[in-house]
């Protein structure tokens, strides 16, 4: 394994670790949250909004681990698939790891609207240009054998 393929594929185990940690901080939550009573186990069954803040602060954050990273996930495969694994690749990978991370860090945190939105920002700025980059990677071999 090249230098690259073992730093994308770092990548991506960063973030499948920020989903787990958040899933894991989502069950302590609850489990305090239960522990510390008054909840509505009848609500609960059919709407996550009965449940404390905390809870659903976490709740939240692991919701967004499966949606703009869907896409990172797909991008990382396929730049393995078509042997398009270069450092433009390794740096907008862990980019866009980072910035999900000080995104988690704000949302499960402080969570400030305007700096949580500049860590998305960064986070889909990153993912499109590494779509941008396996886009340009495809046509211009197709290009080449046309």
């Amino acid at each position: 394994m090249t230098t690259p393929q073992l730093l994308l594929f770092l990548a991506a185990f960063a973030q499948v670790a920020l989903t787990i940690y958040l899933y894991l901080r989502l069950l302590l939550s609850r489990v305090a949250a239960v522990r510390g009573g008054g909840l509505d186990f009848q609500r609960l069954a059919y709407d996550s909004s009965a449940w404390p803040e905390k809870p659903r602060v976490f709740q939240n954050a692991v919701a967004s681990q499966f949606e703009l990273p869907v896409l990172f996930y797909v991008a990382v495969a396929l730049t393995y698939s078509l042997g398009a694994i270069n450092w433009l690749a390794v740096i907008l990978a862990w980019v866009f790891v980072v910035a999900r991370i000080v995104h988690a860090v704000i949302h499960t945190g402080p969570n400030v609207i305007m700096p949580r939105l500049r860590a998305f920002q960064v986070s889909m700025a990153a993912v499109v240009l590494f779509w941008l980059y396996l886009l340009f990677h495809v046509v211009s071999g197709w290009l080449i054998l046309a």
